[in-house]
């Protein structure tokens, strides 16, 4: 998930957060006007313009003057509702949510300059009020005396809301590290031109299918497939039109071994320049060897029956390719030989063919 689509979420989350917030404070204000705590009840009334203005910035993207005036907003109202009615009704414990929040926005915002120092300063602020107010409460009494069942609503209800509030934050930043992590892998797997997988990623394929191949009774086959004369297409058509051939080359192997195959039992590779690998694994776990080999023949008859036309030109493409079996007991080195071998004979030929 790149930048844009994670300040794209974040806008959606912090609509949902704001408008919970803004909420809240409605709750609050009609609370203590109830209860008869005038500053509160004039405080909440300035929190509610507030976050009402917050929806605009959200909706112009003035994501630091947002979280700014969240994060100012929520530390003050702590203390002043602390000092007013005092520990026990539960208000200190947004400490918590504002140390998660903060670090979330700065994996959202990481490029963002200032978010280098926000969140260690927010989160320091925090701590140091959430104990102020601790010490404070203990030696100074409440300005005001409410009932001990408003002071226990207030507690469960802030209660709720923090944990949610946490919840949210790493629910949203678990999800965008997972996506991460994903695009990583495919960054790391597949070849960028032709969406297939690399060399580094079959290697891992190889020694895992020759592993099972040594302790079962599955085994494995090997097709090297170079494009004929791709150099001249490269130079005669440029390398535009040669990415098209490879591109196009990929999506048709992609299509006959991922979709026609079973499960798990076909992998295709770029395995450099013009050159492709497809591993097809064969006995217990696969198809039978006759399969595999029709399924390569498919792939040569196919791409030879096409018509590659690149910017009004038609190109001339055909491919090669070599078929090896994997032998127990053999080293996947011996098996690529032979592979390579069949592959050369198909050049000798005269290309366009595929040898068994």
């Amino acid at each position: 998930m790149d930048d844009f689509d994670k300040s794209k979420e974040f806008k959606k989350i912090a609509y949902f957060v704001n408008a919970t917030i803004l909420a809240t404070h409605v709750s609050l204000l009609i609370a203590f006007n109830y209860i008869g705590i005038r500053f509160m009840f004039f405080f909440n009334i300035f929190s509610v313009a507030m976050y009402f203005v917050c929806f605009q910035l959200i909706y112009k993207k003035l994501v630091q003057l947002f979280m700014g005036l969240l994060l100012t907003e929520i530390m003050v109202h702590m203390i002043a509702v602390t000092i007013c009615i005092g520990w026990h009704a539960g208000f200190p414990i947004y400490s918590f949510g504002l140390i998660c929040v903060v670090y979330y926005t700065k994996y959202i915002y990481f490029s963002e300059k200032h978010m280098s120092y926000v969140p260690a300063v927010v989160a320091i602020l925090s701590i140091t009020i959430f104990i102020g107010l601790r010490l404070y409460t203990y030696w100074i009494k409440p300005k005001y005396q409410i009932d001990e069942t408003i002071l226990q609503i207030f507690f469960l209800a802030n209660s709720v809301l923090i944990f949610a509030l946490i919840i949210i934050a790493l629910h949203n930043y678990t999800k965008f590290v997972i996506l991460n992590e994903d695009s990583l892998h495919n960054i790391a797997d597949f070849d960028e031109l032709t969406q297939i997988y690399n060399r580094r990623k079959m290697h891992q394929v190889l020694d895992k299918l020759y592993k099972e191949s040594e302790s079962g009774s599955t085994s494995f086959c090997i097709t090297i497939m170079d494009v004929d004369n791709f150099k001249h297409i490269n130079d005669n058509y440029g390398h535009d039109a040669g990415d098209y051939v490879l591109k196009t080359i990929s999506s048709v192997m992609r299509k006959t071994i991922y979709d026609d195959a079973k499960k798990n039992c076909g992998y295709v590779a770029r395995w450099g320049g013009d050159e492709f690998l497809i591993v097809q694994q064969h006995g217990k776990k696969g198809l039978p060897v006759e399969d595999c080999q029709s399924m390569i023949y498919n792939i040569h008859e196919t791409i030879d029956s096409m018509d590659f036309t690149y910017e009004g030109k038609r190109l001339p493409v055909s491919m090669t390719g070599g078929f090896a079996t994997h032998i127990k007991g053999s080293t996947i080195t011996e098996t690529f030989k032979a592979a390579d071998e069949n592959l050369y004979k198909g050049k000798e030929q005269g290309k366009n063919v595929v040898i068994f």
